[in-house]
């Protein structure tokens, strides 16, 4: 096992075993929560209330790393140890002030509220090399520093808010809604945000036109306009003038500048406009909602390019606008419903649409395998034109750029123009990561005292680049390698969609491109629940009002277009070498005294 016994081509990754690797080094991730919640509520002049809500969240995360001196990374440094801590600390307040009246047929409530929220990012690592005694992997077993750092990043934010709801003989309603936020991320000048949102109700089934529709059990119509503010953008400084420390020279410390400041930065706003109908037939036995929306986020921030001669290249903006359409379907069904056996079904479907708007300057943003384009929706791909597999020689063949010439050019039987150089390439729109529609089926049954729940997520259509099978599918000695690459091209005349298996040229070979791209449509059986209820007389005996037994299982499986390919994982469409969602498995009971 020893690296100096094996010869590998050129190319090769030296000195690595992945089995041998795995045994003798180490990463761990310890981690500690505390979670608390408390509150208080007064009741005074008989119809307001005032409540305060306390919650605290701490988390401690110790990472511990080892690369051992035999076989690796760490040989070159005779074994290295490093030892990372996170603290995280959240911190919320709110006090919440609550009135409540009926007049007649009146029905009057209001909301006046005020909250902050605290939140202490604290991280502090050490690296070391240089093992001293074997099988101690402490840092005061390494001799030689190799660095040390830590990093405080603090957030804060406050916000007033209101709310006013009126009733009117429970057929007509209106729900008003003020708020107004700060948050540490902006400048002093641009910290405070305006939002607010309206929304009316009709009750239409309580209207005498349709009191002799026996089949209709409910119907009302409902309509909202909001805005929200956001500032989960990344960063806690957003609006300042930053450096990156670290760049010293020998003993003299050095800071280079790394963003721009721009005091007016400040909120990302999203606005929302719904119309819904809810309705309920035969005795309830069917019941659903349509809704339509239409969500518009503008002050979308981007790095805008700045000139040559500014000393950072890009400065954070306020520019941008998009906007999501579509609409929402729930169905529920009673399908059989006796004394003894009850089976519902529940539906849920969704279908939008994303356009982007407007971009800084109109020019279009490269972001990985998409492209931000005004007209395009944010998670369309831009990716390489992969045309296939050349059968003479096993190169992958490329849509090349107009006007390309040289040798690398190959033109098929329709007269495309093709390249084997991915640097002459096309680039092209190929799909987006949004599917045609995506939802949830719930089925529940229940025999009298025996119940199971079966929740599916499901989606339709849509775009994955599989980052992962491409990685696998890059050849490379020494390294993991998908069991498709068994159909590489081997000699002249085959036909195939795997390039030859060429690690000197494995980056023209398998460039990123639309090749990578795969149907994301999948199903997701999320959850499944076994409930078992005791018999009463039984529970009765031993002082319990009830009691159940129940054996559940999340994430069960996923069907997908590809075996291990979970498009679950992110809705941009892209994957990365991560865990796929634990599969669990409980048991457990209920008892209620």
């Amino acid at each position: 096992l020893h690296p100096g016994a094996i010869n590998r081509p050129a190319g090769a990754s030296p000195g690595r075993h992945i089995v041998y690797e795995s045994l003798l080094n180490e990463n761990t991730d310890t981690r500690n929560s505390t979670v608390a919640r408390g509150y208080a509520e007064f009741a005074f002049l008989k119809n307001f209330t005032f409540s305060t809500n306390v919650g605290i969240d701490l988390n401690n995360v110790r990472n511990q790393t080892f690369q051992n001196k035999i076989v690796g990374d760490g040989v070159t440094s005779g074994g290295t140890a490093g030892l990372t801590t996170n603290e995280f600390r959240t911190i919320s307040l709110n006090q919440l002030l609550n009135y409540k009246q009926t007049f007649g047929l009146h029905e009057v409530s209001a909301l006046v509220g005020h909250e902050i929220q605290k939140e202490n990012n604290a991280t502090s690592s050490v690296f070391k090399r240089g093992q001293n005694l074997d099988g101690n992997i402490q840092l005061a077993n390494f001799v030689t520093l190799g660095s040390i750092n830590g990093q405080l990043d603090l957030l804060r934010r406050e916000g007033y808010f209101s709310r006013l709801t009126y009733g009117f003989n429970s057929k007509y309603f209106l729900d008003l809604s003020y708020r107004r936020d700060a948050s540490s991320r902006w400048s002093p000048e641009s910290r405070w945000g305006n939002f607010g949102s309206a929304g009316i109700s009709w009750n239409m089934i309580k209207e005498s036109m349709f009191k002799d529709i026996s089949w209709l059990d409910a119907l009302k119509l409902r309509a909202s306009y909001g805005s929200v503010g956001n500032d989960e953008v990344g960063g806690f400084y957003q609006y300042q003038s930053l450096y990156g420390l670290g760049n010293n020279n020998a003993l003299e410390p050095g800071a280079l500048a790394a963003s721009l400041r721009n005091d007016k930065v400040t909120w990302e706003t999203n606005k929302t406009t719904n119309i819904g109908l809810e309705f309920g037939m035969f005795k309830n036995r069917i019941t659903g909602s349509v809704e339509v929306f239409d969500r518009r986020s503008s002050g979308l921030l981007f790095r805008v390019p700045q000139g040559l001669s500014s000393i950072i290249t890009t400065k954070l903006e306020n520019i941008g606008t998009m906007f999501n359409r579509g609409v929402e379907l729930q169905l529920g069904f009673d399908v059989v419903k006796s004394t003894d056996f009850t089976w519902n079904l529940e539906f849920n479907i969704t279908s939008l649409k994303n356009k982007i708007t407007k971009l800084p300057n109109g020019l279009p943003i490269p972001n990985g395998t998409q492209r931000f384009e005004e007209g395009m929706d944010i998670y369309a791909f831009y990716l390489r034109r992969w045309a296939g597999v050349d059968p003479t020689d096993g190169s992958s063949v490329y849509y090349a750029n107009p006007g390309t010439t040289g040798s690398t050019v190959r033109v098929n039987g329709k007269g495309d123009t093709l390249t084997t150089n991915a640097s002459f390439a096309q680039f092209g729109f190929n799909g987006s990561a949004i599917p045609k529609h995506f939802g949830s089926i719930t089925s529940s049954f229940s025999y009298k005292r025996l119940s199971l729940s079966v929740l599916l997520n499901y989606q339709v259509g849509g775009k994955f680049y599989d980052g992962n099978y491409a990685g696998l599918m890059s050849f490379r000695y020494g390294a993991s390698l998908h069991a498709d690459n068994l159909n590489a091209w081997k000699q002249p005349g085959d036909i195939t969609n795997v390039p030859r298996l060429d690690n000197l040229n494995n980056n023209q070979l398998n460039a990123a491109s639309d090749r990578w791209l795969i149907d994301a449509s999948y199903i997701n059986v999320r959850n499944v629940t076994l409930n078992y209820r005791i018999p009463t007389k039984l529970t009765s005996k031993i002082g319990l009002d009830q009691a159940r037994v129940f054996v559940s299982s999340e994430n069960l499986y996923v069907f997908s277009k590809r075996k291990g390919m979970n498009p679950a994982e992110s809705f941009n469409g892209t994957n990365g070498p991560v865990y796929t969602p634990n599969r669990l498995f409980n048991a457990g009971f209920n008892l209620s005294f």
